[in-house]
């Protein structure tokens, strides 16, 4: 692979990693006692922080030679890649897209403090163990 999806892989493996980071810090706030505007906050730190790792993720996997065009196929190829360990770990990604297609209708507010329940409890500590993953990669 060329220089040039090195330097994509970096870019998008920083991004991940911040994002991660901002993620975390929405969650302890809301944790703190958070209102419905710091859940909203919430559940946009979701949604970046899951682009911006899945799209590291892509520049990975297909440095490997996988295919990973959609956030589908890039969950698909964790295991391959060796960035999962089993269909668990699958379940959960998949689990965690599913929630990030639900937040254009987080207006709904049961299923807005449900998604940023989720958000809180598994996706953003599985987001953040994945960018950190992402930051020890060898390529």
């Amino acid at each position: 692979m060329s220089d040039t999806s090195y330097d994509q892989f970096q870019l998008r493996r920083d991004e991940a990693l911040r994002a991660s980071a901002r993620l975390l810090e929405a969650v302890e706030r809301c944790a703190d006692g958070g209102d419905d505007m710091l859940r909203d906050a919430l559940i946009q730190r979701f949604e970046f922080t899951f682009e911006a790792t899945w799209k590291a993720i892509k520049s990975y996997v297909e440095h490997l030679g996988l295919e990973a065009g959609s956030p589908r196929q890039a969950i698909r190829a964790l295991i391959p890649a060796r960035l999962a360990d089993d269909e668990d770990e699958l379940d959960a990604w998949f689990n965690m897209l599913e929630d990030r297609n639900l937040t254009s209708h987080t207006y709904i507010e049961a299923l807005s403090v449900s998604v940023s329940e989720r958000v809180a409890r598994s996706h953003a500590p599985r987001l953040s163990a994945m960018a950190e993953r992402l930051g020890a990669l060898a390529w």
